[in-house]
């Protein structure tokens, strides 16, 4: 909406509109809804823009760089002389999250995530950690569906590096994602079921296939009998990888056989979190 009296005009957000009294010429104002129209032309009729007491109803896609996409469904209704603006709005992402990402497909996640503020290299998070710390953020570790994703996700992964580097003093890290093993594979991971999607447990919507996943060597990868959670790998100015790893081997007893992927372990700790979630649910 805008307002105009004399030579100054004032602009109106959809969320800054209050209440709006109709005056008469002699008041020196002018007041202007801007709306959808859905043949593109202006009805007719007293009190626009609710002409002939018909609310005028619409929709707005609000985009830019500090929020997150949104919808705003709106509608203006003209009661004993006073406009009132009502709306609902429906937004991509919460600020639960930092990353919104649309596909080519149309398919679009919100993206969150955590570094460990400690700075020692021996610590990190286990695989549980990061179902339980994105499920606080009503998200599941991430997983990778396409290479145009995995291009995005690789580029994310690179801009936090300044930040971990800042937290956590190390450039070099496992990444927690989504992806275990599961159990009838961990004593055969080179068959082709366990090394497709389906020899891995995902916490959320499981991935389809493999295709876009960058590895180190396969996803058979075991070189110890931990080496059972998918992980990204950050180091230093290498090309971001995938790999299957293993984390504290000493918690694990080989009698029980316990593949929980802990927190600590060799080469790199796992320093950081990737959650996702669908977009547009909030």
């Amino acid at each position: 909406m805008a307002w105009q009296t004399g030579v100054s005009r004032v602009n109106y957000d959809y969320d800054s509109m209050g209440k709006i009294t109709q005056t008469d010429y002699n008041n020196g104002s002018i007041v202007a809804f801007k709306v959808d129209s859905s043949d593109g032309s202006c009805p007719k009729g007293t009190n626009p823009p609710t002409f002939d007491n018909q609310n005028a109803t619409g929709t707005l896609f609000i985009e830019d760089e500090e929020t997150f996409p949104r919808y705003v469904y709106y509608s203006i209704s003209f009661t004993g002389g006073i406009w009132k603006v009502s709306y609902r709005v429906n937004v991509s992402c919460s600020s639960d999250f930092f990353d919104y990402y649309e596909g080519n497909d149309g398919t679009s996640i919100c993206i969150t995530g955590y570094i460990d503020m400690s700075n020692k290299t021996t610590s990190g998070y286990s695989y549980q950690n990061s179902v339980d710390y994105c499920w606080e953020r009503k998200s599941y570790p991430i997983g990778i569906w396409n290479s145009e994703e995995a291009n995005h996700i690789s580029n994310l992964v690179l801009s936090l590096r300044s930040s971990l580097d800042s937290i956590a003093k190390t450039n070099n890290t496992y990444i927690r994602i989504d992806g275990i093993r599961k159990a009838n594979c961990q004593m055969t991971p080179e068959t082709a079921e366990c090394m497709s999607v389906e020899g891995f447990t995902f916490t959320g919507l499981p991935v389809e296939n493999f295709d876009a996943y960058d590895w180190v060597t396969d996803s058979s990868a075991m070189e110890t009998f931990d080496d059972n959670c998918i992980v990204m790998i950050l180091n230093g100015t290498d090309p971001i990888k995938m790999d299957v790893r293993r984390f504290e081997v000493s918690k694990i007893s080989e009698i029980q056989m316990d593949f929980s992927c802990f927190s600590t372990g060799s080469p790199l700790p796992p320093k950081m979190i990737l959650c996702s979630s669908a977009a547009w649910i909030f």
